[in-house]
């Protein structure tokens, strides 16, 4: 219900954007055919002539007249070949230079018989070989012309416009794979420690590269008196008489880069800054910090992403040098 209600919602704005673009489309089809229809028509008459067939010359001002009504059309046109356009535009010129090149090699021995022969015959035979040859120059020539032209189109430039992200909204219903310009997001994020760190992390690439922003804490912290060793020592002599009560706070502020790996999937790594911290309380109920199990520094961290839809689900792993730390976290968000 969710696809056909995008579809029914965008299916007006579909037809507006691609009224326009969609007649110079069929443009260029047609202009590609009758270039595809010309370029055979070209092989055929350099084979008949290779051959020593008659050409007639009808059907020889016919091909030249529309190799000229294409190069005008070509030379008035608007707007820019797809890039699907224009690689079928190169399978048909690379298939006319192939025939081209094999009509020459196979037939290069046959066409050197008949030039000989024909001069043996009288000068009306002399006179259609040179006519002939000079018909092959000249359709050439303006098919050239035409390949010039069309070659000299430049490919149009991807832009993230409404028609494309339809485009894309249709793509996903339909379950492809679709590369977008920007990819963004946030996921609320688990830290699995004792006790849970909270946080969230910001993402954003463009083109499959970008960057990372992640925060967590849980935002228990305790101002503490004084401080102690783990062997309940304290620096100013005596011993530390606690209540049994103790707590952990831990923190970490984590950035780095992003790449999109494609069908959904993102990978993320970083490094940033970390703190994990242990205090008592005694009988008087004064925190003291336990300096030997207080840890900070340089924090690393690596991430998967994967998103389904507008849904983004995040797997990683965070350590911590300097207390030899590791934890697991778990998040979910939006991504767009």
């Amino acid at each position: 219900m969710k696809s056909l209600f995008k579809i029914y919602i965008l299916i007006p704005l579909l037809y507006f954007v691609m009224a326009l673009p969609s007649r110079a489309q069929t443009n260029w089809d047609q202009a590609l055919d009758k270039y595809e229809e010309i370029c055979d028509r070209c092989i055929e008459l350099r084979d008949m002539v290779a051959d020593g067939k008659p050409v007639s010359s009808s059907s020889v001002t016919t091909l030249l007249q529309e190799l000229n009504s294409l190069r005008t059309r070509l030379q008035g046109a608007e707007g820019s070949m797809s890039k699907a356009q224009r690689q079928r535009f190169t399978r048909i010129r690379d298939k006319y230079s192939r025939a081209y090149s094999s009509a020459a090699s196979s037939r290069k021995e046959n066409t050197r018989s008949t030039i000989s022969n024909a001069t043996e015959k009288p000068a009306a035979s002399q006179q259609v070989v040179e006519e002939a040859k000079d018909t092959i120059s000249r359709v050439s020539l303006e098919l050239a012309k035409v390949e010039e032209i069309i070659g000299s189109l430049q490919p149009p430039r991807q832009a993230f416009t409404p028609r494309r992200e339809i485009q894309e909204v249709l793509a996903e219903d339909n379950g492809e794979a679709v590369v977008k310009n920007w990819h963004y997001g946030m996921t609320a994020d688990a830290v699995i420690c004792s006790p849970v760190c909270f946080g969230a992390t910001l993402f954003a690439s463009y083109r499959k590269v970008g960057a990372f922003i992640s925060l967590s804490s849980d935002f228990r912290n305790h101002d503490t008196a004084y401080s102690c060793a783990s062997d309940g020592s304290l620096s100013e002599g005596g011993s530390f008489w606690g209540n049994g009560s103790s707590a952990v706070h831990r923190s970490m502020v984590l950035a780095g880069s992003m790449y999109d790996l494609g069908h959904g999937f993102s990978v993320l790594a970083g490094v940033g800054y970390g703190s994990s911290s242990t205090s008592w309380q005694d009988v008087d109920s004064a925190w003291a910090k336990v300096e030997d199990l207080d840890f900070k520094g340089m924090a690393i961290s690596a991430v998967v992403i994967k998103t389904f839809g507008h849904m983004a689900l995040s797997a990683s792993v965070r350590y911590l040098p300097s207390g030899k730390e590791v934890y697991p976290a778990a998040g979910i968000g939006v991504a767009f």
